[in-house]
């Protein structure tokens, strides 16, 4: 996978081949989390925070949406601004609903605070 250029289908399925590989090896999706953020830019890493959290709504695996969640909290610190990209706002709320289904919700409370988001809004949906 070439982080960079990889669009968010490609990123799809690495995490669906990497949840195939979580028998052989429990790191799998933690590695392709890391791969991904860590070759981005700052530029593209804003560009992909709305792509990814998109991304985290269509995971049924628990896991899998967590991994989303943590990778668009990874690439909200590498994009190195507190501007929520556009469209960002809505895509939290409908997470924050995934989040109290898997239990979660918790874990979507750093991406409130990089975005300096009200955190009112996240305790409405728990």
């Amino acid at each position: 996978m070439n982080p960079a250029t990889s669009s968010t289908d490609s990123l799809a399925l690495e995490i669906q081949l990497a949840l195939d590989r979580l028998h052989k090896d429990e790191w799998a999706l933690t590695k392709v989390r890391e791969t991904y953020s860590n070759s981005l830019s700052p530029a593209e890493a804003f560009e992909s925070v709305v792509k990814v959290a998109e991304l985290a709504l269509l995971q049924t695996d628990q896991y899998a949406f967590l991994t989303c969640c943590w990778l668009v909290r990874d690439l909200a610190k590498r994009s190195d601004t507190a501007q929520a990209p556009s469209g960002l706002g809505s895509i939290l709320t409908k997470l924050a609903l995934t989040a109290k289904q898997f239990d979660v919700s918790g874990e979507l409370k750093p991406i409130y605070t990089w975005y300096r988001l009200p955190l009112a809004s996240l305790s409405s949906q728990s």
